[in-house]
């Protein structure tokens, strides 16, 4: 019985009960034992379904082919052939395991040097910037020592606020930038649908002669009106007048303005006086103190978010800044500007001061830095049209600005580029309406036109969501553009809500 595994006779053979095949007893156990298959016919297979065959344990025969001599040398030749061949076969196996390990070798090695090289690279990198670190450092403290011991020597320039006030506004720049980055826009802002749906809820007549300005608080409680005669009229919540002061000043009032708790007033007029009007307890405002540095007319007046600093400029680019809680001049300057200013205001950090021009052009703006002595930085486009209004944005990076032709752009701080440029079809190209006012509401998201009538436009979208009939000195917002006030050149208030 011939083993169906290696082909030769069984020494002790078996029989499988399912497939029939005979095996060798020993290779068959191993078989089973590692793969429980039949290697036959892959069929499952147990010791058990093995049945041993009893065979005559007599020598076998040899087969007759190999009973002569020559069949006997043929046979070992035969295996000779084939344990050689086996041998080659080996060998050059070993020979190509040889070169791959060779060859992995090496790429560790080079792998290992490359590594080790990093290493040293970047702990000589690293005490290279310690050791920079260390001296610039050093550096610093010795610039910053020479520069105060020269400051301490020489004497303050007019044109810079003193040290303990750039201290001050840096400071207050920095909490004012954190906090602005955070703010939030109000769950209760007016939607554009209530913008153009809104009414007159309250009109009145606030003086009897031509209105030129117009500025109300932070809530919108109190607004002040100023005149072409000098007066100054004060209103509360509706269109009712508290308070009139016929001789304010003594030619037209160009600016006022509000601290943002109301508690002072300040006005500026065309003969270059700055007047600061203090609310007593019987809500009245009088006269605390006035500034006669600015020998031309006050076109802009801003107060410092903090309330305390009053920048004041006038039409020959002339400018001041005073402390408003000790009632003294800090510094001046003057601007080297063909037709001057035409209006200014504080940036919502308070460290910058940015004025429109009337020369147009590439200098439409100067924005004063505060810490660089106030050397002004200008920019603009061709626009050789004069800039009559300006209105800084809560964000701190958008500009809007009207224009004499009666155009609005909008330009972005951080790049001195015009972002948006805006022209209205109602506008008389031959005799247009210069914008009187632009302004932003507190959460920059509406822009407010004043000119020929008032628009509103959405500042995400550019689009027009509301437009008013009446022709507009001025326009101011409520809280959380849900309220705006507007007055016409002949005194009439118009508040819709």
């Amino acid at each position: 019985m011939l083993c169906s595994i290696s082909g030769t006779p069984a020494d002790e053979p078996v029989v499988s009960r399912k497939s029939g095949h005979v095996f060798e007893k020993r290779a068959i156990k191993k078989i089973v034992a590692e793969t429980g298959k039949c290697p036959v016919t892959e069929e499952l297979l147990t010791e058990d379904d093995l049945i041993e065959v009893k065979t005559s344990r007599t020598a076998q025969p040899r087969p007759a082919g190999v009973q002569s001599l020559p069949a006997l040398l043929t046979a070992q030749q035969n295996e000779w052939d084939a344990v050689m061949l086996e041998n080659f076969h080996m060998k050059k196996q070993l020979d190509a395991i040889r070169q791959e390990l060779s060859h992995a070798l090496y790429q560790h090695d080079a792998a290992c040097r490359v590594i080790a090289r990093l290493i040293l690279e970047r702990d000589e990198a690293r005490n290279m910037m310690q050791q920079f670190q260390l001296s610039g450092a050093s550096a610093v403290k010795q610039v910053e020592a020479a520069a105060k011991q020269q400051q301490q020597q020489q004497p303050q320039n007019e044109s810079s606020l003193p040290s303990p006030y750039i201290t001050r506004l840096t400071k207050i720049q920095e909490a004012l930038r954190s906090a602005r980055k955070k703010r939030q826009i109000s769950t209760s802002l007016a939607k554009p649908d209530q913008l153009s749906q809104m009414g007159v809820s309250t009109t009145g007549s606030v003086c009897q002669s031509t209105c030129t300005c117009m500025a109300s608080t932070v809530s919108g409680n109190i607004t002040a009106y100023g005149t072409s005669e000098g007066s100054l009229h004060i209103t509360a919540s509706a269109a009712n007048v508290i308070q009139e002061i016929d001789s304010a000043h003594k030619t037209a009032v160009n600016r006022v303005v509000f601290t943002s708790c109301g508690s002072k007033l300040i006005s500026g007029s065309k003969d270059g006086l700055v007047k600061v009007w203090q609310r007593g307890d019987d809500e009245k405002y009088s006269t605390a103190v006035q500034f006669a540095d600015l020998h031309t007319g006050v076109v802009g007046l801003s107060i410092h978010p903090h309330d305390f600093l009053l920048f004041s400029c006038g039409v020959d680019g002339s400018w001041n800044f005073y402390d408003i809680q000790t009632n003294s001049k800090l510094a001046s300057g003057k601007t080297p500007l063909k037709n001057g200013f035409s209006e200014a205001q504080f940036h919502p950090d308070g460290l910058f001061v940015v004025g429109a021009t009337a020369d147009g052009g590439n200098t439409s703006f100067a924005v004063l830095d505060i810490k660089q002595s106030c050397k002004p930085l200008h920019f603009g486009d061709d626009n050789d049209s004069a800039v009559t209004t300006i209105s800084l944005s809560q964000n701190g990076l958008h500009l809007a600005a009207g224009y004499a032709d009666g155009s609005v752009k909008v330009w972005n701080l951080g790049k001195f580029k015009c972002i948006k440029h805006l022209k209205f079809a109602d506008n008389d190209t031959n005799n247009p309406t210069p914008v009187r006012q632009v302004s932003y509401d507190f959460s920059g998201c509406y822009l407010s036109i004043a000119a020929r009538n008032v628009k509103v436009f959405d500042t995400n979208s550019w689009g027009q969501v509301a437009e008013y009939p009446e022709q507009a000195t001025a326009a101011t917002w409520g809280t959380d553009a849900l309220e705006i006030r507007s007055v016409t050149p002949e005194g009439t208030l118009h508040i819709r809500k």
